[in-house]
């Protein structure tokens, strides 16, 4: 992929001649998120005589929106994708970027914390914990369920119950709804009702 944007240039430019290297917003993109999330983020190339060229990633979990970049400043737009990997853990790579005012790397981390939140049962890493929440204190459980940081706990495995529990929390303070994404999500059972016979 580096020579081929370095031949695409060079029908226009003249890599022997010296040129200002370019300078960036950052010496490191650094994010962090929960698992199986999204992030947008930019950052930004400086080039006081004006600069032409690519940025790339040859990573399936950083995407840059738009490649190609010209003139004295250029913002550009990415998107991390965080699914699949595992709470604590990080990730890395490098950002290429080839232009003609010479080539360069621009590294980044991915940091998967999650910021999970806290009940007085400790941490709630799952709907398993969660369930255990709402067994041991049905109020405090219902709290976190219809609050922002809800969504940290549903990530791995977990992260397919994602799009029910958006439909279940739309209707913010409703209890039933809470015990319903509990039974879809197979941690709590359907109540059986008995019916007496004569």
């Amino acid at each position: 992929m580096k020579e081929i944007l370095r031949k695409i240039l060079k029908e226009d430019y003249d890599f022997g001649e010296e040129r200002e290297p370019l300078s960036f917003s950052c010496e490191e993109i650094f994010c962090e998120s929960a698992p199986d999330r999204e992030l947008h983020g930019s950052f930004t190339i400086y080039a006081g005589d004006g600069a032409s060229g690519y940025v790339w990633s040859d990573d399936l979990r950083i995407r840059v929106d738009d490649e190609h970049f010209s003139g004295k400043l250029a913002e550009i737009r990415y998107t991390v994708d965080t699914g699949g990997l595992a709470h604590g853990s990080m990730h890395t790579g490098t950002l290429s970027i080839v232009s003609d005012h010479g080539e360069y790397e621009l590294p980044y981390r991915v940091a998967v914390s999650g910021r999970l939140p806290d009940s007085s049962l400790g941490e709630i890493r799952n709907l398993f914990h969660f369930a255990n929440l709402a067994k041991a204190d049905w109020n405090e459980a219902a709290e976190l369920f219809y609050s922002d940081r809800f969504e940290h706990v549903l990530g791995g495995p977990d992260a397919v119950f994602l799009t029910a529990y958006r439909g279940f929390s739309a209707e913010s303070g409703n209890p039933a709804n809470m015990e319903s994404f509990l039974q879809v999500s197979r941690k709590k059972s359907r109540p059986v009702f008995r019916c007496d016979t004569e």
